[in-house]
C-alpha cells in the first residue's frame, strides 16, 4: 500500500491448523505449482497490506519466508482461528506502529484475489468493524478484515469458552462481501489430497 496516510493494515496468514484431513503433514508446507502454500499466500497477501505476518504454532525455515514474523497462539493447544486472530491483534497492539485493521487469510486458500483487501476496505464505514468474503453463496470466516477495536470483545468471547468463528462474526455484525466466482471459486481451499490435486490441475 503506497498511501501512508491511510490506516495501517496488518496482514495475517492463518497457518495454525492441524491438517487432519490432509493426513498429518503441515498443510502450509505442501506444494502447489512448485511453491509451498505458505509462500504462495504470503506473496499474494503481502502487496495488499502494510505489514505481513504468519499466525502459526511453529517457526518456518524456508528462505522465502524466514524474514516474516511468526505469531504463536496465545492459548495452548489447537483452539481454532479465533485464537490466531486474537494473538495477532495482541501482537499488533504491542507493536509501536498504529495498526487499525487486521486482514486475515487462511493458508489453504491459494487462489484468493489480489484485490481481496481493497474490496473489503471499500465496504467498510465508520460503523463497520468486520467484513468477510463470500463466494458462490458461501461465507469464508477466515478470509476477512477486522478492526483493532474488536480486540476486547474477542478476548471476552474466548474467556467465556466460545470458539466458533461464525458465532463471533454474528455478534460483531460482520458484513459479507461477495466476490465473483464465474471462473472458479476464488476462495477454494485445500483440505484433502484430492483438493490439492484438483487445484494443481486447474493451475496447469
Amino acid at each position: 500500500m503506497s498511501d501512508q496516510q491511510a490506516p495501517l493494515v496488518l496482514g495475517i496468514v492463518l497457518a495454525g491448523g492441524q491438517s487432519r484431513r490432509m493426513g498429518g503433514p503441515d498443510k502450509a508446507l505442501l506444494s502447489i505449482d512448485g511453491r509451498t502454500l505458505l509462500a504462495n499466500a504470503l506473496d499474494r497477501l503481502g502487496p495488499q497490506v502494510d505489514v505481513l505476518a504468519v499466525s502459526a504454532s511453529r517457526a518456518y525455515e524456508d528462505a522465502e519466508i524466514r524474514s516474516v514474523p511468526v505469531i504463536p497462539d496465545s492459548m495452548p493447544g489447537y483452539e481454532g482461528p479465533l485464537v490466531g486472530l486474537v494473538s495477532a491483534m495482541q501482537w499488533a497492539l504491542d507493536d509501536d506502529r498504529d495498526f487499525q485493521w487486521l486482514a486475515c487469510m487462511a493458508v489453504d486458500t491459494p487462489l484468493f484475489p489480489d484485490v481481496f483487501v481493497a474490496r473489503l476496505q471499500e465496504t467498510t464505514h465508520e460503523k463497520t468493524r468486520a467484513a468477510v468474503a463470500t463466494s458462490g453463496g458461501r461465507r469464508h470466516p477466515t478470509c476477512g478484515l477486522f478492526h483493532m477495536s474488536l480486540l476486547p470483545a474477542l478476548q471476552e468471547f474466548l474467556v467465556q469458552g466460545h470458539r466458533k468463528m461464525g458465532q463471533w462474526l454474528h455478534e460483531v455484525d460482520a458484513i459479507s462481501v461477495p466476490f465473483d466466482g464465474r471462473s472458479g471459486d476464488p476462495f477454494a481451499n485445500v483440505n484433502t489430497p484430492d483438493d490439492l490435486a484438483a487445484l494443481e490441475a486447474l493451475l496447469r
